[in-house]
């Protein structure tokens, strides 16, 4: 994510280490997980055992489709839940003004870092 990026130097290297075991997207650069709303601080039951990286990829790919499509239905809006002081969910809406580009799943973070010429090591 942009925001995550330090300054330009002569050797830029990145090494990632990401041990979650459940899908991940980045919506404007902000990580958000998928969860249950009635159970919004716990990682689902089917993650809670371990996920192969490929299938969390094709998860993540998944997860970011859906939210495409959400988009690509309301004018570019979605509904997200983010966490406020004392751990309170706030609901509302996030409009993408390019969803395919404003939405990306963590591979697509690393390959936009390699793009941008960092040496990236990618773990998980």
């Amino acid at each position: 994510p942009r925001s995550m990026m330090p300054m330009r130097r002569p050797h830029r290297r990145v090494v990632w280490i990401s041990l979650r075991e459940e899908p991940i997207v980045y919506i404007k650069g902000v990580p958000f997980l998928l969860r249950k709303l009635d159970h919004p601080y716990r990682q689902m039951i089917e993650f809670t055992h371990g996920v192969a990286p490929g299938r969390l990829m094709k998860l993540e790919q998944r997860l970011k489709s859906d939210i495409v499509k959400e988009a690509a239905g309301d004018e570019g809006r979605i509904i997200i839940h983010t966490e406020t002081s004392g751990a309170k969910l706030n609901c509302k809406f996030e409009t993408l003004s390019s969803p395919n580009d404003d939405v990306q799943t963590s591979h697509e973070v690393y390959n936009a870092l390699a793009k941008e010429g960092y040496d990236v090591k990618h773990f998980r």
